[in-house]
Formats: C-alpha cells, sequence, structure tokens
C-alpha cells in the first residue's frame, strides 16, 4: 500500500522566510511546518492551488514550488525538483581555516547543547552550537564532533550530511587532533538544523583513501536545542 503525501512527518517550526507569489512583491512572515519536500508558511496573502511561490530562507539560496493545499492560516507549498536538487547540495562557502578557535562557539552570547552521544562504530561526543547575531536572531550553527581516535577525522576529503532522505555536502570549519581524540566543526543553516530537529541527523566523513567513517544522531536533540532559541525567530513550536 502507498503511503499518502499527506502522511509524510511534518516538523512544526516557526522559521523567518520571505516569499513571493505569482511574481508579486515579496513578503515576510514564517513557516508552520514543513517535510522534506514541502513547506507550510504562515499567510494572509490570497493564494490558490497551483500558484508559483519563491521562498528565501535567510542568505540561503532562493527555492521555488507550487502551491498545493490553502487553509485558513495560509498555504503548503510543495519545491519543484531544481529546489530539492539545490537543497540537497547545499555547501557551507567556508575554507577550512586552520586558525579557527573553536572556544569562541562556546561564547556567553551564543546557545549551547550539552554533549550528546552519536550511534558509530567509533565512540564519539557532539554538541550543537548556535552564534547570536547583532539582530539577536540565531542563523549560525556549529556542530563539533570529538572522537575517541583520532583516524576516523584524520585527512578529511570530504563531509555528507544526511537527514531524511536529503543529503548534503558540507565542510569542516577546523580540524586538530587532541592528544589521543580528534575534534572538527561544521557549520550547519537553519534549513538543515530543522531537517535534523524533525528527523535526525547522519553524517559521513570519507578520507583522501576513500575510506569512510559515519555516525547518526537521533532528532530529539535537535529539537531540543531549537526549543533553547525561543524566542528567537527559529523558535518551534512543536
Amino acid at each position: 500500500m502507498q503511503t499518502s503525501r499527506r502522511q509524510a512527518r511534518r516538523f512544526e517550526a516557526a522559521l523567518f522566510v520571505r516569499f513571493s507569489i505569482n511574481g508579486g512583491p515579496e513578503h515576510i512572515s514564517n513557516t508552520l511546518n514543513f517535510t522534506s519536500r514541502s513547506v507550510a508558511i504562515r499567510s494572509e496573502c490570497i493564494a490558490s492551488k497551483g500558484d508559483h511561490v519563491v521562498v528565501r530562507f535567510g542568505a540561503l539560496p532562493s527555492i521555488a514550488g507550487e502551491v498545493a493545499r490553502v487553509f485558513p492560516e495560509g498555504f503548503a507549498v510543495v519545491l519543484n525538483e531544481a529546489s530539492l536538487e539545490l537543497m540537497s547540495h547545499t555547501e557551507n562557502d567556508a575554507e577550512t581555516d586552520l586558525a579557527f578557535d573553536f572556544r569562541e562557539i562556546s561564547s556567553p552570547e551564543n546557545i549551547v547543547s550539552p554533549f550528546i552521544r552519536a550511534q558509530s562504530s567509533t565512540p564519539a561526543r557532539m554538541r550543537i552550537a548556535s552564534a547570536n547575531s547583532n539582530s539577536g536572531s540565531y542563523h549560525q550553527h556549529y556542530l563539533t564532533i570529538v572522537t575517541s581516535d583520532p583516524a576516523p577525522l584524520a585527512d578529511v576529503s570530504s563531509i555528507w550530511l544526511k537527514s531524511d532522505q536529503t543529503r548534503w555536502t558540507a565542510r569542516a570549519l577546523h580540524y586538530r587532533r587532541n592528544g589521543d581524540r580528534g575534534l572538527a566543526i561544521i557549520a550547519l543553516n537553519d534549513w538543515q538544523l530543522h531537517m535534523a530537529a524533525a528527523y535526525g541527523l547522519t553524517l559521513s566523513v570519507i578520507n583522501c583513501a576513500m575510506q569512510d567513517w559515519s555516525f547518526a544522531v537521533e532528532a530529539r536533540p535537535f529539537a531540543d536545542h531549537l526549543f533553547n532559541l525561543q524566542p528567537a525567530d527559529l523558535a518551534v513550536s512543536a
């Protein structure tokens, strides 16, 4: 039996967005919920099924789709294939910075989660940090990964992040060996953090010898972290 798209798990989150309908003026609002293929937007604007909508999340590339449903609080947009492809390969622009000071991430001005144990063949822990911007909202997020063996994080060639059926490439902002441990810091954008809070996150590291190492973290720690960002515009209503 096929599963209806309406039965796809929806994650409730108030994420700040800008959007336009059929090439019209840009409006500012927030999301109601989303899945890995669609987003519901709170809006009083008149929209009809089939209307073309362009959505902007902060500084991320614009994504687009068609209105699939209209309801009293707003409307739901199913993303087109080009946008799904774009979101699946969102890559952080920052090159590896050997001078990166990971202590800045633990600044009192930022929100930092407790350490989380990951499911992996090599014991690893992770923590999430969100950097506070001048506007009082949180748009820079970091994963700090610590492994009991430095080998999995040595000579990194590429890093893949996967949540539900969506996959992204990423770059480590910083890597270093701490005695018999490895440490890496990876940046996430708003969309990726919310996806992780809805579906969990799997991270795969591939080294220059094409050997891979991966670990998985369930959704709850990411959702708890987003909850702790309230009352910023990333507050979770679930």
